[in-house]
Parts: structure tokens; sequence; C-alpha cells
């Protein structure tokens, strides 16, 4: 084949972005040709020897099902015919098209052939192919013409099917899918009055996934930052001109992705975040200009978010010399439907001394529901209060959108609070984190049970996968490879367990990659009353000379 060489005029209206173009882990088609299809560069590759055995699928992990039916295998050839021209790398890509309806012509629907994303993804490709078949690029004989108009035919069908349509982000493929195809094949009957109803699809997805303040309701910084780079990435604006109306939710949501990151450069591991998000190296610091304001607190900078009416709340915490940030409280209690929700209310992550202190459990994996997964949605993953005997999962909880204040500051502290009432229908939850920013965190929780019986409240804090605990007294001395870090005060009353990367059932864990979980320390306190009223105490140790 020709190698790739850039071109002075583009081969086509769309650019990658608009067609989702993924390429990862340095595939390239030739690549693939020999090694197969990798959808992740940690995964092993998968043979793409014609005819695929597109039914393979149901044996995997549903992710990877999805991928293939999305038809990522083209995405190499097609970014590299984007780029060079070579129309083999065209005809390589329809390849694939074309075996996929081989399959498929007879209306097979295998496990996931149809579902909502690889349906979108797949129209992107059409449309494509449609036009590059116009402009004499993708020459076709007769039976593969009238294969490409059944499949635009078809894929016309499932997505202007109101009951196909996705609840979550993935809509917004589905919508977009829609919007090219009837852009480049308005005078199939099948794509009549597709071009509106796209834009009608899309401006309600759009209008569905941000609140008011500009934050994402899919329960995951992770998740803010893949949608907020979809609006750009896809070039939305241009194509759905309703949008318009609401520019104004769309920027602050840009201009809120901003607060998600630590000053390492790290995504916040709030819900379904994963580390592929995170920034190496971090950028330079800069301050943030963010609707709960500015305050001065026990000498520094302090900046708040104000996004509690979303459901999280931020506060960074600048160095004396206001040269580098060095402090963030991330704290969440958001429940806006299921998707990527986690049992996580009123948890939070810690930054402090320039590192984690404080950890989430994160993203585990796009996987059948095994006992890491599970654990990982549960309670117990999470800086939170659960229940002993009866861990609480997601979905226990009745929906109730935010659960925080705004958060306060005065001279002396920073103060981040909430209340969820019926966590799991067995308790009502209140929460204040006081944070004296470079030196110490009170975590303060009031629980009250809400039916007869005997129950045990465990309260967890998950230390940072490089750090260890010993006891000090009554106090545990909390230390890392720089020395000590914190001296840590376990409420009053209550039995402390320490506790290590457990396994049966899972206890004790962070997710430091895709399906690859790290062991960390859980401290955990217990405690059987029908109120409760208890402390954390958290002390730092002084920054090192």
């Amino acid at each position: 084949m020709q190698p790739a060489t850039p071109l002075a005029q583009p081969l086509s209206r769309y650019s990658a972005g608009e067609l989702y173009l993924v390429v990862t882990g340095g595939q390239t088609a030739a690549r693939q040709r020999s090694e197969g299809f990798r959808y992740r560069a940690d995964m092993l590759p998968w043979p793409l020897r014609l005819p695929l055995d597109w039914a393979a699928s149901e044996a995997g992990n549903w992710n990877w099902n999805v991928q293939l039916h999305s038809w990522r295998m083209m995405d190499p050839c097609l970014a590299e015919w984007l780029r060079g021209g070579d129309p083999a790398l065209l005809a390589e890509a329809f390849g694939f098209a074309r075996d996929w309806w081989r399959r498929h012509a007879d209306g097979t629907r295998l496990r996931h052939s149809w579902y909502d994303m690889a349906v979108g993804i797949r129209a992107l490709r059409l449309a494509l192919f449609l036009e590059q078949r116009r402009r004499g690029r993708l020459v076709l004989d007769a039976a593969d013409d009238a294969a490409l108009a059944a499949m635009v035919d078809r894929h016309a069908a499932e997505l202007l099917d109101p009951a196909t349509l996705s609840h979550s982000n993935h809509a917004i493929f589905q919508a977009m899918g829609l919007r090219i195809l009837a852009e480049e094949a308005a005078d199939r009957p099948a794509l009549a009055g597709a071009a509106e109803a796209a834009g009608r699809m899309m401006a309600a997805v759009i209008a569905g996934q941000f609140t008011a303040e500009g934050i994402h309701r899919e329960h995951s910084p992770g998740y803010h930052l893949f949608v907020t780079g979809l609006v750009e990435r896809l070039r939305l604006l241009r194509w759905f001109p309703a949008l318009h109306d609401m520019a104004e939710v769309l920027r602050r949501a840009a201009a809120n992705r901003d607060w998600l990151f630590f000053p390492d450069g790290r995504v916040a591991r709030i819900g379904d975040t994963r580390h592929g998000d995170d920034i190496d190296p971090p950028p330079p610091p800069r301050p943030i200009a963010g609707p709960g304001g500015t305050r001065r607190v026990a000498g520094r900078r302090c900046e708040l978010s104000g996004f509690a009416g979303s459901g999280w709340t931020i506060a960074r915490a600048w160095s004396a010399d206001e040269t580098r940030v060095e402090g963030m409280v991330f704290m969440t209690a958001m429940q806006h439907g299921a998707a990527h929700k986690h049992a996580d209310e009123l948890s939070f992550e810690l930054f402090e001394r320039g590192r984690r202190i404080l950890v989430d459990a994160g993203h585990y994996a796009f996987s059948p529901a095994d006992a890491m997964k599970l654990y990982v949605l549960s309670a117990a993953a999470h800086n939170t209060v659960d229940l002993l005997e009866r861990p609480l999962t997601r979905g226990q909880t009745r929906s109730y959108g935010a659960g925080l204040h705004a958060a306060t500051a005065d001279g002396e502290a920073v103060t981040l609070s909430g209340e969820v009432l019926g966590r799991g229908r067995r308790f009502d939850h209140a929460r204040s984190l006081r944070w004296v920013p470079g030196r110490s965190l009170e975590i303060r929780d009031r629980l009250r049970q809400l039916a007869p019986g005997r129950l045990t409240f465990a309260s967890r804090l998950h230390l940072a996968p490089d750090l260890q605990v010993a006891a000090d007294g009554t106090a545990l001395a909390v230390t890392g490879p720089e020395g000590r870090i914190a001296t840590i005060h376990p409420p009053a009353g209550a039995a402390l367990r320490i506790r290590h990367g457990e396994t049966d059932p899972p206890l004790g864990w962070t997710t430091i990659g895709y399906g690859v979980m790290a062991p960390v320390v859980v401290l955990e306190a217990l405690w059987q009353a029908d109120a409760w009223d208890s402390l954390w105490r958290i002390e730092l140790a002084p920054a090192a000379a």
C-alpha cells in the first residue's frame, strides 16, 4: 500500500473527530493486519481473517463485544486514509462492513450487534462510505452497492425508533450518526425527516446530560471530561444549531473541567472515572474562578467550586507563597439516574502535602458483574458510612438528585457538608468535612436509624496505595515513602479494624488500570446504635523543610 502522506485538500467533509475514529496503542493498519484487532493497548489481539466470526463477540467481555460491533477495526484504516488518500485503505475498511452485513442481512441480532452506541458509530462510517462512493473514491460493484443501501436503511430504521434511544451519553452517538446519515442520504425514503428528528434527539440528550451549573449528570468526573470532549470533537454546535440555546451551559461545562483534576494531574476517581483521563505531566498551577469564590483560610488562598446543586463540592488551597496548589478536597453526593453511579453518597477524596492521602476506588472495568466489579460499585469501596452485615449497593437509596450544601469558609476552615436521607432505606446520614488546609481534616457523621433492628455501621477511610499505618497510642500514624504524613484519631467509642487487600469478600482495593487493582489500607470504625455522632480527626504532620 502507498504510504500515508499529507494531502493538500481534505478527502472528506468529515474530520476524524466527527467520525469518532479511535486509534490506541500505536495500532496502524499494517500492524492490525499482521497482529489482529486490538481496541485497547492492554488487550490481546484478535485475528482479522475474513469472514469474521461476529458471533464470537458473545463469548468475551461486553465492552470488547461492543467495540467489535462498532467496527473499531476500521479506525486505523480510515485514519491513515484521511491523511494519505490510499484507496486500498478505504476499500479495506468497507470490507469489514460488507462482512458484518453478510452475517446480519437476514435479520440476525447477535448479543451486541444492535447495541445503541455501536449503531450510532457504525452510522458515521456508513455516511463516510456514501460520501466517498458519490465522489468516486470508493468503487463498489452492484452487490456491494445494494449492501450499502440496505445497511443505511436498516440503521436509519433503528436510529429513528424511539424505543432504541439510550438514556445515557450513548444517545449522543445515535443522534450524531442519524444526522450525518441524513446529510448523505436525504433522498432515501428511510431517512425522510431524519435530520429534524436527529436535531430534536440531540437537543433533548444534551439538555439531560448537564445540570444548570454545567456539571455532567453521570456521577463521574471522567464522564464529564468525556462528554464535554465529545461536544467539541464531534463539532455538535456545527451540526445541531438548536444547541446554541444551551451554549452557556456547555461553556460552563467546559470551564468546569479544571475543577476535576488534583494538582498532580490526576482526575478525582469519583464514580466510573478511569486513569486514562490523567494529565502527565500535570499542567502548571493557575487560579480557577468558581461560583463559590475565593477565601483566605488559615493564611492560604482557597478556591471553592460552588456545584452543590449538582452534587459535587470541591475546595482547593494554595501554598503559603501561592506558587502551587498543595491541597484539595472533592466531595460527592449525587444521584441523577443509574449511569455510572456508585454507592458513594457523601464520600470524598483528600489531596494534601502535594499528594493523595484518601482515595476512591474509581472505575474497575466494563465487565460482567464479578466480585471485584460489584465491590467497586458498593459503599464498601468508598470513604463513607456503610452497613457491615448488609453492605450498601447502588440503587438501594431512593433517587435524591444532589445531597450537598454549599461550601463555606471562614478565616479558620473550609466546610463541605451534605445530607442523604434513607441511605439503603435503612438510615439517614449527614456529614460535614471541616478542612484546615495544610493542617487538619475533621469528618463528622450524624446517623439516624429509620427502623427497629440491630445494625452495625462501618465508617471507612481508604489510604493511598503507597501509605502505611501503625498504632501510635490511641491514634494511628500514617507514613509514606517521604516519612510521616499524618496522625489519624478514630471516632471515640467505635471499634477499630485495620484491613488491607482482602478478597473474600473484596475490601481494601483501588484501581490502578483497566481491570487492575492495588491493595490499600482501610481504616474501619464500627459501632451499633440507633443514632450516632462520630468524628474522625486527621492531623497532618509538618511538611519537611
